[in-house]
């Protein structure tokens, strides 16, 4: 198996678990704010997303240590952006669909998470590994 191959496969396994995180704290996180609090569910959210941003970042750079070259502005730069634009497209997801139309935020949430996932891997296959 070649090098890329590995990575991708590294790669797609770690954004995984950390989705799977992000969603488990922010069930956790969700047990003490109200349903109809939209400031309290986005704060759970951001801390949901930080925590599993944390654990990207640090496994990545253990796991997959030429994903991103931190010496490379413009690589980092890239990571940091679309990591920023997945926080955003989030966000306007629940803000829309949990807030405005009152749907459950776990099935939301999930749903979020997995759209999330196939926009990361979309990234990764037609941007990063070229």
């Amino acid at each position: 198996m070649s090098k890329v191959v590995k990575d991708k496969f590294k790669h797609f396994i770690i954004y995984l678990i950390s989705f799977g995180i992000n969603y488990l704290m922010f069930i956790l996180l969700m047990l003490f704010v109200s349903d109809e609090n939209a400031i309290g569910i986005n704060i759970v959210n951001l801390i949901a997303w930080i925590l599993s941003m944390i654990f990207i970042f640090y496994i990545d750079k253990k796991y997959v240590p030429d994903l991103v070259d931190e010496n490379n502005s413009s690589e980092l730069f890239k990571f940091i952006l679309i990591r920023i634009f997945s926080l955003i497209v989030e966000t306007l997801i629940i803000y829309i669909f949990i807030i405005i139309l009152n749907n459950d935020y776990y099935l939301v949430k999930l749903i979020s998470l997995l759209l999330l996932f196939i926009f990361n891997e979309f990234y990764v296959k037609n941007f990063k590994y070229k």
